[in-house]
C-alpha cells in the first residue's frame, strides 16, 4: 500500500513586534506532498498518472519522500510533474547513487534540472559520501542542504567533503549547510575549526553557539554552517 499525503500550512511572516502586518507580510500558502512506502517502481506509474491531475491544480512547494526503494524512472516522474517545488526532502533517494536512464528518462530529467525551482534540499540516512556529491552536481542553485542523523564521529569529515563540493561545483552565492548530530561533543566546533584552517577551505569566518546549535559563518562565498 502506497501512502501519499497532502497538508497545506499558512506561513506567516512576522515583523520585529511579533505581530503580524497583512499588508507589509501577508500570508502564503505551503502544500507538502509526503510519498511513504517502502516500494514504488514502475508498476505504481498507473496510480501517479491518476492523481497526477492534482498535481496540476495544486502548488505544491514541498516534497517528502521515504521510498527506500523508488526506482529512479518513478522518482523522475514525480519530481517532472511538481513544477512548484521549492524543498524536497529524501530518505536513500536513487538520486544519491549511480543512475543508469533511459533516454526518455534522461530527457525528462534534464528538462526537469533545467526548470525546477528546488532551493532546499535534505537527506535522510545518507552512508556514502558520493551521495552527497550527486545533489550538489544536479542542484548547484540550492541556497540549503540538510543532512539528518550525522554521527559526531563522521561529521568533521562530512563538513569537510561538503565545502570541497560546493568549491569543486562552482558554488559561490549564499549558503545554508544543516547538520543534524544528535551526539556531537562541544568541542566539535574547535576541531572543525582545525579542519577548516589546516584545509584552507575558508578564509574570514566567524562562529557562535546558541543553545544546542552552533554556527560557521564565512565571507568568502557568504555561507553559513549551521550543526545540531
Amino acid at each position: 500500500e502506497t501512502w501519499i499525503d497532502f497538508q497545506e500550512y499558512l506561513h506567516i511572516n512576522r515583523d520585529k513586534k511579533n505581530s503580524i502586518n497583512d499588508f507589509l507580510n501577508p500570508y502564503f500558502p505551503v502544500v507538502e506532498l509526503s510519498i511513504i512506502r517502502t516500494c514504488l517502481t514502475e508498476n505504481d506509474e498507473p496510480l501517479i498518472n491518476k492523481i497526477n491531475f492534482i498535481f496540476n491544480m495544486t502548488k505544491i512547494t514541498y516534497l517528502d519522500i521515504e521510498c527506500d526503494q523508488m526506482t529512479v524512472s518513478m522518482l523522475i516522474t514525480i519530481l517532472h510533474s511538481l513544477i512548484n517545488l521549492n524543498s524536497v526532502r529524501l530518505s536513500k533517494s536513487a538520486l544519491c547513487q549511480q543512475m543508469d536512464l533511459s533516454i526518455r528518462d534522461k530527457i525528462i530529467f534534464n528538462a526537469f534540472l533545467n526548470t525546477n525551482k528546488i532551493s532546499k534540499i535534505t537527506l535522510q540516512n545518507v552512508t556514502e559520501k558520493d551521495q552527497i556529491e550527486s545533489i550538489f552536481k544536479y542542484f548547484p542553485r540550492i541556497h540549503f542542504f540538510g543532512l539528518q542523523r550525522v554521527r559526531d564521529a563522521n561529521l568533521k569529515s562530512v563538513i569537510r567533503y561538503i565545502l570541497w563540493n560546493i568549491v569543486d561545483n562552482n558554488i559561490s552565492h549564499a549558503m545554508t549547510i544543516c547538520v543534524f548530530c544528535d551526539d556531537a561533543k562541544y568541542n566539535k566546533i574547535e576541531k572543525l575549526y582545525q579542519t577548516i584552517d589546516s584545509k584552507k577551505l575558508l578564509k574570514n569566518y566567524t562562529t557562535h553557539r546558541q543553545y544546542d546549535r552552533s554556527y560557521i559563518q564565512w565571507k568568502c562565498f557568504d555561507l553559513i554552517v549551521v550543526l545540531f
